[in-house]
């Protein structure tokens, strides 16, 4: 499996007062919202992304989507494996939008 998400990413990206900014997220933000999340830096979204916890990972045209849980959010990660490139990110909270995931889900039937 394609995982274009790791630290190395920000240790060569990283900079400037967007990268030294994470702390002050980390640190004052109990409860953020989609809106704050999507408002952030890259970087800033990045550095909380590989805090997070990876739910899911789905296909949609040139896109590997990677589904991750951040504090109260979901965040999809959209990486183009052509390119090499993570395009976009995007923060949301409603559940409705999970739909795209459920196919990937896999319940034992326990026997």
């Amino acid at each position: 499996m394609i995982n274009p998400i790791s630290k190395d990413l920000l240790l060569v990206h990283g900079h400037g007062n967007c990268y030294d900014a994470i702390t002050v997220i980390n640190s004052r933000l109990p409860i953020m919202k989609a809106l704050t999340f999507n408002n952030l830096c890259f970087f800033q979204q990045m550095e909380l992304v590989l805090k997070g916890t990876r739910l899911a990972m789905r296909h949609s045209g040139p896109y590997y989507i990677y589904l991750y849980n951040v504090r109260e959010l979901y965040v999809e990660v959209f990486y183009d494996a052509g390119t090499d490139i993570i395009e976009f990110i995007k923060a949301f909270t409603d559940t409705k939008q999970l739909s795209p995931y459920i196919e990937e889900i896999f319940i034992s039937s326990g026997s």
